[in-house]
């Protein structure tokens, strides 16, 4: 069903707002969210200072309340849930959910049944603009504050700022689910009357879809930095190019038994100045940072990398002498 008029949607100030920080208030939630129709969901994750990332937040509006979850405080119940995210009769509107429905899958076991994604609509739509805040403008007459995207949403208490975005990137998606069904029906009565339905169902698909990507571990292969060879290769010599290649194998490796992000550990613009430069010592592999510092992972461990490199060097070195002497015959 779509609908045929839209009533407008509740400012902030008009709607309760809900901290579920607590297992009994989880379970009434999820004993609430059983009994409506949709609900829209959004999360906040962190993933500078983790190597596979972790969901800090998660925000979910219903029709007459909003709601913001401490998922880390309530990362062991939130099978709670499991039963509403999957139920099919009930709707749960995203923007965009391609990275959530992994998230939810990883660090909760939550999987998504039934989505209406937005992103997918306002593709189909054909609209300028596909982001959330394109669309809050567009159709709310919303200007959003999107200032507090990046920042680190493990902090606890969290600022009145950042619980005001994060209630703002779910409490207006059930109206913008509603306007865009409506424009979505509307434009294929015009464009296909003899299926007036085939734009809704196009975005529904591709939101199926979306539900069904699994997530898994990431593995490091050759494709996972095929972008970074690829635009800098040309211009590298075959000994760089092995360099680059072990250098974004090692700092995998760092990230993952640190438990850190990639970046932490040192960033592509550190990595390939180490590929040009060829370090051997401590203080030729600052000065290929930004900050002419060592991050404290590459502090901690630049005797194994720069030993790392002296041997690949060795390696390519010797390869070549024996390439160059003459064949006796």
């Amino acid at each position: 069903a779509y609908p045929t008029s839209i009533p407008n949607y509740k400012s902030l100030a008009k709607t309760p707002l809900v901290i579920v920080s607590e297992p009994d208030a989880l379970q009434d939630l999820a004993i609430t969210l059983n009994g409506v129709s949709e609900f829209a969901v959004d999360l906040e994750h962190h993933s500078y200072r983790t190597f596979l990332g972790i969901t800090c937040l998660m925000q979910i509006s219903t029709r007459d309340t909003d709601y913001i979850i401490d998922v880390l405080t309530l990362r062991k119940s939130m099978n709670m849930l499991s039963e509403v995210f999957a139920n099919p009769l009930i709707v749960k509107i995203f923007h965009g959910a391609k990275w959530d429905v992994q998230w939810l899958q990883r660090d909760f076991g939550i999987y998504v049944v039934n989505m209406f994604d937005s992103y997918e609509a306002s593709v189909v739509l054909g609209f300028q603009g596909h982001s959330l805040a394109f669309l809050l403008q567009d159709i709310c007459h919303i200007n959003a504050n999107k200032q507090y995207q990046l920042d680190d949403w493990r902090i606890r208490p969290l600022p009145k700022e950042m619980i005001h975005y994060a209630r703002e990137d779910t409490h207006y998606l059930p109206y913008i689910y509603d306007t865009l069904r409506r424009k979505l029906v509307a434009n294929g009565k015009v464009r296909k009357p003899k299926e007036p339905l085939s734009y809704l169902l196009e975005v529904l698909n591709k939101s199926k879809e979306t539900c069904a990507i699994v997530y898994h571990k990431p593995e490091l292969r050759d494709y996972n930095y095929s972008h970074i060879i690829s635009n800098h290769s040309a211009s590298f010599k075959p000994t760089q190019r092995g360099l680059l290649k072990l250098l974004l194998k090692w700092r995998d490796f760092i990230a993952r038994i640190e438990d850190e992000s990639t970046d932490y550990v040192f960033n592509n613009a550190t990595l390939l100045n180490i590929v040009r430069n060829i370090p051997t010592k401590h203080g030729e592999l600052q000065e290929c940072t930004k900050e002419k510092k060592l991050t404290p992972l590459l502090e901690k461990h630049y005797p194994d990398l720069l030993d790392k490199v002296m041997k690949k060097i060795k390696k390519y070195e010797t390869a070549s002498i024996k390439a160059e002497r003459p064949v006796n015959v």
